[in-house]
C-alpha cells in the first residue's frame, strides 16, 4: 500500500506537503547510525543537521530560530539542563524589523533531556580553536562567512541526506516544526499549547 504525505495547513495559502512519514523514520535510523560511527571532525561537521533534527522534532522551532540558539544556550539549574532558545517577534502581521537579534527575537529556556545537553556541551568543547561566529551564536560557520546561515544549513542538511544515501530533497529544514506540532497533538497535549510553543 502506497503511504500518502501529509499536507501541513497554513493560512497564507501556502501549504507546505511533507513527505511520506517513512521517510522520515528512514532519516532519523540513517543519521542516528551515522552519528554513532562517524570521528570528531565529521560529529563537529554534521553537528547542525544532527542538533536541528533532535531538537525541533520535539520543540518546534524555525529553521532561522534554530540558527541563533545563542553560544551560551546551556545552563544547569537545581539538575536540570535549561536550553535557551531565540524565538522570533516577526511572526504573521506587518511588524517593525529592526534587524537586530536582540529587537527582533526574544529569549526562552526549555528543560532539556540530560543526553541533548551533553551532546551540546561535547560541541562547545570541540569548537574551541576553530574560527567563531561574528554573531552570539552557537554554531561554527563555515568557510569564508561569518555566522552559520540559512543557505549554509541547506546545504548541509542536502549533503547529509546524500551521504546518507536519500534524497537530497526529500525533507526540507521547516518540516520539523510540522512534524514536532502532529506529534504533540497525537500524544494528547492540546492545540493551545501548540500555539505557546
Amino acid at each position: 500500500m502506497e503511504e500518502k504525505a501529509m499536507v501541513g495547513i497554513s493560512f497564507s495559502g501556502h501549504s507546505r506537503t511533507l513527505a511520506p512519514f517513512g521517510t522520515y523514520v528512514t532519516f532519523e535510523e540513517r543519521l542516528s547510525s551515522y552519528w554513532k560511527v562517524c570521528s570528531p571532525e565529521e560529529k563537529l561537521t554534521v553537528f547542525p543537521v544532527y542538533l536541528w533534527w533532535t531538537l525541533t522534532c520535539i520543540l518546534p522551532l524555525r529553521p532561522t530560530e534554530f540558527l541563533l540558539l545563542p553560544d551560551d544556550c546551556l545552563h544547569e539549574v537545581d539538575g536540570k539542563y535549561i536550553l535557551t532558545v531565540r524565538r522570533t517577534r516577526l511572526k504573521k502581521n506587518c511588524r517593525t524589523v529592526y534587524y537586530r537579534i536582540a529587537d527582533d527575537y526574544s529569549c526562552f529556556d526549555y528543560v532539556i533531556p540530560h543526553g541533548l545537553a551533553e551532546m551540546i556541551q561535547s560541541y562547545r568543547q570541540a569548537k574551541v580553536g576553530h574560527p567563531q561566529p561574528v554573531l552570539d551564536a552557537l554554531l561554527l560557520p563555515v568557510r569564508e562567512h561569518t555566522y552559520f546561515h540559512y543557505g549554509a544549513m541547506r546545504a548541509l542538511l542536502h549533503d547529509t541526506l546524500t551521504e546518507l544515501d536519500m534524497d537530497p530533497r526529500c525533507i526540507h529544514l521547516g518540516d520539523t516544526r510540522h512534524l514536532s506540532m502532529i506529534s504533540l497533538i497525537l500524544s494528547g497535549d492540546t492545540p493551545s499549547v501548540g500555539k505557546a510553543l
